[in-house]
C-alpha cells in the first residue's frame, strides 16, 4: 500500500490496519518520515503567516533604534552611538541587550526581565538566551565576529551569563560574516529553515519514542488474547497509529493554542486512538467462538 492510499485508510478507519500491519519496518519508519515532512511543513506555513509580519516589524524598531548593523576593525556594532549601552524589547518578547566594548555602567539584570528569552549583542559576538524551568539559561552563540574553531551551547547560572559574555569579549582578525544574512529576507529564510528542520525531527522522535515504549508495555502486559498481535505488529501498527496524533499536536501546536502542550496533546491523542485500533485489531484476528470453546451451564 503506499502512502498517501494508507493515510486515507487511517483517516477513514481501523480496517486499513489489517494491511500495514503486514507492512516492513522499513516502509513503516519511511511513511512515518514522510509524514513528519508533511506536519512539519504544515507547521512551518502556519508559523510563517503568523510571524513574518513582526520579523518585519522587529527590523523596523531595530532600525530605528540602532541604525543598522555594521562590521569595523571594532567589532560588530550598532551604525547609530556604538558606544551606548540599549536595552530594549521587540515583538514577539524578544529583548536586546548591547553592551559596548569596555562598558562600565549598571547592567540590566536578566533575573527581573519579563521576557523569557532574547538576546545579548556584544562587539566580538551575539548570543541568544532563553530562560529554563530551573531558573537557568540557555545561551547560544550564533553570530561572531570571527567564527572559533569550536561551537558550544551553554547552560548557565544567571550570575554567569554575564561572567561568560565578558570573557568572550575580545576582538580580534578579520570579520568573516557577510552582512547579507543580518536582513529581513534572510531572516525568514532562516526561521523557516530552522523550524522546518527543528520541527521533522522533533515529530519522528516523539513519535519513534512513544510508539517503542507502548509497543513494550503492550507486548509485556499482553493482550486480552495473547497472541494476537507480536512485538512487530504492534511497532508497526503504533507507527501508523501515530498519523493522526502527530497531525492533530503539529496544528495545535503551530496555532499557539493556550493550555495544553504539543506533548500532553500528542500522547492524549495516541494512547486513545492506539487503544482503540488494538482493540479493534484484536477482534478481527481472534479466532471464531465455536460450540466446543463455549460453557454450557
Amino acid at each position: 500500500m503506499n502512502f498517501f492510499t494508507a493515510i486515507s485508510g487511517i483517516f477513514r478507519g481501523t480496517s486499513v490496519f489489517l494491511v500495514l500491519m503486514r507492512h516492513s519496518l522499513f516502509k513503516a519508519l519511511l511513511h512515518l518520515v514522510m509524514f513528519c515532512i508533511l506536519c512539519a511543513a504544515m507547521l512551518t506555513v502556519i508559523q510563517a503567516v503568523m510571524h513574518f509580519k513582526d520579523i518585519d516589524n522587529s527590523w523596523s524598531l531595530f532600525n530605528e533604534e540602532c541604525g543598522g548593523i555594521q562590521y569595523t576593525s571594532k567589532g560588530i556594532l550598532p551604525i547609530k552611538q556604538p558606544e551606548k549601552m540599549r536595552f530594549f524589547s521587540l515583538p514577539g518578547n524578544w529583548e536586546i541587550l548591547y553592551l559596548p566594548a569596555d562598558y562600565k555602567g549598571k547592567v540590566p539584570d536578566l533575573k527581573n526581565s519579563r521576557s523569557q528569552r532574547g538576546f545579548i549583542w556584544t562587539p566580538s559576538m551575539v548570543v541568544s538566551w532563553a530562560r529554563t524551568q530551573s531558573n537557568g539559561y540557555v545561551v547560544v552563540p550564533f553570530i561572531y565576529y570571527v567564527i572559533p574553531k569550536t561551537f558550544k551551547i551553554n547552560f548557565l547560572k544567571q550570575e554567569d551569563v554575564l561572567k561568560y559574555i565578558k570573557e568572550n569579549s575580545s576582538v580580534s582578525g578579520q570579520p568573516n560574516i557577510p552582512l547579507s544574512i543580518l536582513t529581513p529576507s534572510a531572516t525568514k529564510t532562516a526561521f523557516t529553515v530552522i523550524m522546518f528542520g527543528v520541527g521533522t525531527v522533533a515529530l519522528l522522535v516523539q513519535a519513534l519514542l512513544f510508539v517503542s515504549i507502548f509497543s513494550l508495555i503492550f507486548n509485556l502486559i499482553g493482550s486480552r488474547r495473547r497472541g494476537t498481535l507480536k512485538l512487530r505488529d504492534l511497532f508497526v501498527v503504533g507507527t501508523y497509529t501515530t498519523f493522526p496524533p502527530l497531525l492533530i499536536a503539529s496544528a495545535y501546536n503551530a496555532l499557539e493554542l493556550p493550555f495544553l502542550s504539543f506533548n500532553t496533546v500528542f500522547l492524549i491523542c495516541f494512547t486513545v486512538f492506539l487503544m482503540y485500533v488494538v482493540s479493534s485489531l484484536e477482534n478481527k484476528l481472534a479466532p471464531p467462538k465455536t460450540k466446543d470453546n463455549e460453557l454450557d451451564f
